[in-house]
C-alpha cells in the first residue's frame, strides 16, 4: 500500500485521521484512528508536494473498494471538495507543521557517531514510538 512519505509518523498519521473527525469520507462511518486509512489520490505521490487536497481518509472496506473499482482521481477529488471548511482546514495544519519529533543525524556521516546519536533520548523514542 502506498502511503506519503512526508508523514513520517504514526503520529501525524493519526493526527490527520482525528481531523477528519475518525470519520470514514467514503461511507461516513465512525471508526478508531487505528482502523483508518490514508489513501493518496495521486497515482505518484510527490512526497514533496504533500497536500490535504490529496489525501482520504477512508475505512479498510472502502479504500480496498476504491482500488478494485479503479475510481478514477477527478472523482476522489470531489470527496475531498465536499470536506467540511474546518476539517479542510485542520489538515493542512497538520500536513503544514514539521512532523513531531524530527531528527537529523549528525551530518559527519561516521557510522559509530550515527549510532551513538541514535541512542540518546530524542531520536530512540522516535525510532521506538514514532513521535
Amino acid at each position: 500500500m502506498v502511503t506519503f512519505v512526508v508523514l513520517q509518523s504514526a503520529v501525524r498519521e493519526n493526527q490527520l485521521k482525528i481531523a477528519a473527525g475518525s470519520c470514514c469520507e467514503s461511507c461516513g462511518e465512525y471508526y478508531p484512528p487505528g482502523e483508518l486509512e490514508l489513501h493518496p489520490i495521486s497515482s505518484i505521490p510527490d512526497p514533496d508536494a504533500c497536500n490535504a487536497d490529496e489525501i482520504l481518509v477512508l475505512c479498510t472496506w472502502c479504500h480496498n473498494r476504491l482500488h478494485e473499482a479503479a475510481i478514477p482521481e477527478e472523482l476522489q477529488r470531489s470527496a475531498v471538495r465536499l470536506r467540511p471548511p474546518g476539517i479542510s482546514r485542520r489538515m493542512h495544519e497538520i500536513l503544514k507543521k514539521p512532523p513531531a519529533g524530527s531528527h537529523e543525524p549528525p551530518e559527519s556521516g561516521d557510522p559509530a557517531e550515527i549510532f551513538a546519536d541514535s541512542l540518546r533520548p530524542g531520536p530512540i523514542d522516535l525510532i521506538l514510538n514514532g513521535a
